[in-house]
């Protein structure tokens, strides 16, 4: 079965099953075989989390069950264990806002003067995509120290996910 249903961040709602077959494509019991799921050209295993390594049962099925994509696009899976299958490209699409993500960070920041560089902020998906069409307000919160005081703006519109 191949991986669909994908939203960047959450988990897929159809989640891969890979079959174990003989030489002559005949399905073999597959209990203890274990396969390992990974994104093609992901050298640094930044873009799929879940339980990455499933086991076999013995009606030859290998089932995975929390993957998580986060990047949105087209995206290929491998899958590894006793050989290797690849599966057809997977859709992952940009999923709901659920989040603030900072796109630029502000710049010159000295006490009682504005920011030489205003923040920029994006709506989000879970997987960090920006999501567009977002009129909505953003609210930033800083962090301050003992004896510190804060002033200025902290909420901003946002046109089409950005503030």
């Amino acid at each position: 079965i191949q991986p669909a249903g994908c939203f960047g961040g959450v988990i897929c709602t159809t989640q891969p099953v890979i079959q174990v077959l003989d030489r002559v494509g005949n399905v073999v019991p597959a209990t203890g075989t274990q396969v390992t799921a990974s994104i093609v050209g992901d050298t640094n295993s930044e873009f799929l989390s879940g339980t990455l390594i499933a086991s076999g049962d013995s009606n030859g099925d290998v089932s995975f069950v929390d993957l998580v994509i986060a990047p949105s696009g087209y995206l290929v899976m491998n899958f590894s264990g006793p050989g290797y299958v690849l599966s057809d490209p997977v859709l992952v699409l940009v999923g709901e806002k659920a989040k603030a993500r900072i796109f630029v960070e502000p710049m010159g920041l000295e006490a009682g003067v504005s920011f030489l560089r205003q923040p920029l902020a994006l709506a989000a998906d879970f997987g960090g995509n920006w999501v567009a069409g977002i009129s909505d307000i953003m609210q930033v919160e800083f962090i301050c120290g003992t004896g510190c005081t804060q002033f200025g703006n902290f909420t901003a519109p946002t046109v089409n996910g950005v503030a």
